[in-house]
């Protein structure tokens, strides 16, 4: 299946749950910040979500700094 992970195209497995797609982006997940398909997903649901052909992922970093 092919997502948008952060605007790019990204091909996943069937299954791939949004767990598995940040963890192909950062072994660190503090900090982490994860939207699919525009709405906010809660950390502690993202080993149970599996994505879908076509859905837009975005995976942003909190960053201290002025």
């Amino acid at each position: 299946m092919t997502i948008q992970l952060n605007g790019s195209p990204c091909h996943l497995a069937s299954g791939t749950t949004i767990a598995d797609a940040v963890a192909r982006l950062t072994a660190n997940t503090d900090g982490i910040a994860v939207a699919r398909n525009g709405e906010i997903v809660r950390r502690h649901d993202w080993s149970s979500i599996a994505l879908n052909d076509g859905d837009t992922l975005e995976v942003v970093t909190a960053r201290q700094g002025g």
